[in-house]
């Protein structure tokens, strides 16, 4: 059994090091033998710091594993993505450190990107007390919502580079015609 203080210092240094090979534009892939011992939520958040891969593996199928990790390359590096809400939103379970004080604007620090690369966000209308004090919003002329992706990122060459998608979502009171355009894959 390992000292809880020796599981925190090992975490900090999985850290650091995730901090920094993240700001050097690498990706860490962790893959684990099925059947060994080693501590995956600590080594874990070496991946996730930087766009990496956690794969537990049959040795039976170490080769195969390996080939469709390396078969991904990174296509953007330092990736940054700013995620703004109409006001009268908010994020929903998100890290309050990422989140605007009224959570409308979300900023998550992705690190390395490839093809599969997704990015999930939640919102929800706010309270409505906190809606109503909001001089300057009428909800019964409120007809769509704006929605804005700012993301920031290094191209391969080494420029840097921004790109900024902006959407309308209309609104609707007619839940029938919504739920027969409804995306259920990402509901689910």
């Amino acid at each position: 059994m390992v000292d809880p203080e020796e599981l925190k210092k090992r975490e900090e240094i999985y850290e650091i090091i995730g901090q920094y090979a993240k700001t050097k534009g690498l990706t860490v892939n962790i893959v684990s033998i099925v059947g060994d011992e080693c501590n995956l939520d600590a080594l874990s958040r070496l991946s996730e710091l930087t766009g990496g891969e956690l794969e537990r593996v049959d040795p039976i199928s170490l080769t195969k594993n390996f080939s469709n990790i390396l078969s991904k390359p990174i296509i953007a590096s330092n990736v940054v993505a700013k995620l703004f809400l109409h006001k009268g939103l908010q994020f929903r379970n998100e890290e309050q450190s990422d989140l605007s004080e009224d959570g409308s604007l979300l900023v998550r620090d992705i690190g390395n990107v490839n093809e599969d690369t997704e990015q999930m966000v939640e919102y929800t209308l706010k309270n409505i007390s906190q809606l109503l004090e909001m001089d300057d919003l009428d909800l019964t002329e409120l007809k769509a919502f704006p929605f804005q992706t700012q993301i920031s990122y290094t191209a391969l060459d080494g420029s840097k580079c921004v790109r900024v998608v902006t959407k309308l979502q209309s609104l609707s009171n007619d839940r029938e015609s919504v739920e027969k355009e409804a995306n259920y894959n990402i509901l689910a």
